[in-house]
């Protein structure tokens, strides 16, 4: 038997029979500190351990005292998972030992633990985006580990299992293609060998599509903050485009996934209490008058603190219309009576807020699809302006996703990469370098 992929594997004098004390070194090591030092998280340990035992601590990955058809597929895919634009090095495991049966079940558990840290990393990303950035939130899904080893076990080719991990979306595997034809040109060689260039962003944007829901909905809205640009898509088919105004570096716009759940005609827009504080209670000193000018009215709220607000009308900071997914960062999209900033090439400088070209048109669109049957055309939305707010609910939400994309795939097959105008690609390379030795550390301590 030769090594597979570059991973190297002893090979004794074949045992003559398979050894029954295979499944009792197993048990031992799987409730000694050894399973606490490969499988560092408390889930996925009690998860193995309860796929194990109700197996009576058969081994998966190891059959005979020779490796299972099952494990030299698995060990194959781990070292291709550079194609998923991560480090094979995370889920590398010493040499596969068959010397004696604690040998083999050490190799047996070794294997698992690098199985489920793939599955976690490909699935959900190796990094959250909250460590290291506040204005990212995801909901990071529960990670199945048990569900995964049943449905592995019950495979010899582990392969098809472990490819359908990664995420679905049509970007995502776009970058993946492109990946894979960087790397196999002179260039993009060089790139890999130096760990810079355009392939270290793809990579990076690979990292951030991770943290995305696996369904990104077959009718939903999508930013691209960096692109300065909103799609709305329905039930796979885009129905709208639209050019952003995002925030500033100093105020930026969020990463997120929520739920539209409804618009309002003619909003009444609430300043934020930071910029009530930072913007307008200085320039108030100087400006007796700045509050008339720029339409804003005041109140005392029952706390005491004081309320600024715009009531609706054409000069309205959120235009004629705002569209609500409710988040903790108190962020939306709006439509804007300033709409000079749209013909600019780099158009970041809003407080946080999306706002929107043409948004009584993407109104449109968005109520026709909340509302089958019925046509929404901006002389019907015209016709609704006045001096109160019309919210309209949607009877099912609209998936909204905020994505930042400094590199993607156009419709020509090329790849475009954008300015990091937040910085992001530069936090995450750092963050997972962080982690890589983080994580080669930890398979090492495991081998103590």
């Amino acid at each position: 038997m030769a090594a597979l992929a570059g991973w190297r594997v002893y090979l004794p004098t074949p045992l003559p029979e398979q050894s029954r004390s295979v499944p009792l070194k197993l048990k031992l090591l799987l409730n000694a500190r050894i399973a606490d030092r490969l499988l560092p998280r408390w889930s996925e340990r009690a998860a193995v351990l309860g796929f194990y035992r109700s197996r009576h601590y058969t081994p998966v990955w190891i059959d005979d005292g020779k490796l299972h058809a099952r494990g030299s597929s698995a060990i194959q895919f781990l070292a291709q998972v550079g194609l998923e634009g991560l480090d094979p090095g995370d889920y590398q495991t010493a040499p596969l030992s068959f010397i004696s049966d604690g040998a083999l079940a050490r190799s047996e558990l070794e294997l698992t633990a690098a199985i489920l840290r793939y599955a976690r990393d490909v699935q959900f990303g190796r990094i959250s985006g909250g460590d290291f950035e506040r204005m990212i939130q995801f909901e990071r899904p529960r990670f199945d580990a048990r569900k995964l080893l049943d449905e592995l076990a019950g495979m010899t080719d582990v392969d098809s299992a472990l490819n359908l991990l990664a995420p679905p979306s049509v970007e995502y595997r776009a970058l993946r293609a492109k990946l894979a034809e960087l790397r196999a040109s002179p260039a993009g060689a060089n790139d890999l060998a130096s760990r810079s260039g355009k392939m270290r962003t793809v990579i990076d944007n690979m990292e951030r599509w991770r943290w995305y829901p696996r369904d990104l909905g077959a009718t939903n809205v999508v930013v691209n903050i960096p692109r300065y640009r909103l799609t709305f898509t329905q039930e796979g088919v885009v129905k709208f485009i639209g050019r952003t105004v995002v925030g500033e570096r100093a105020l930026p716009t969020p990463l997120l996934s929520a739920s539209m759940t409804s618009l309002t005609l003619n909003p009444i827009w609430n300043m934020p209490d930071q910029m009530v504080e930072r913007e307008i209670l200085p320039r108030l000193k100087q400006d007796p008058d700045l509050l008339d000018r720029l339409g804003l009215k005041t109140e005392r709220r029952v706390d005491g603190t004081l309320r600024l607000y715009q009531a609706p009308g054409d000069g309205n900071a959120e235009g004629r219309v705002r569209f609500n997914f409710p988040n903790k960062f108190l962020v939306y999209q709006h439509d804007t009576p300033d709409r000079r900033l749209f013909d600019q090439d780099a158009r970041a400088y809003s407080h946080g807020c999306v706002r929107v070209e043409n948004a009584i048109y993407y109104a449109g669109f968005l109520l026709a699809s909340a509302y089958p049957g019925e046509q929404y055309p901006p002389e019907r939305l015209f016709s609704l302006f006045g001096p109160n707010e019309i919210e309209f609910r949607f009877p099912k939400p609209i998936p909204v996703h905020l994505t930042y994309q400094t590199a993607y795939v156009d419709s020509d097959g090329s790849l475009v990469l954008l300015p990091d105008i937040y910085g992001l690609d530069a936090k995450v390379e750092a963050a997972l370098d962080a982690r890589s030795k983080v994580s080669r550390l930890t398979q090492v301590v495991g081998r103590i």
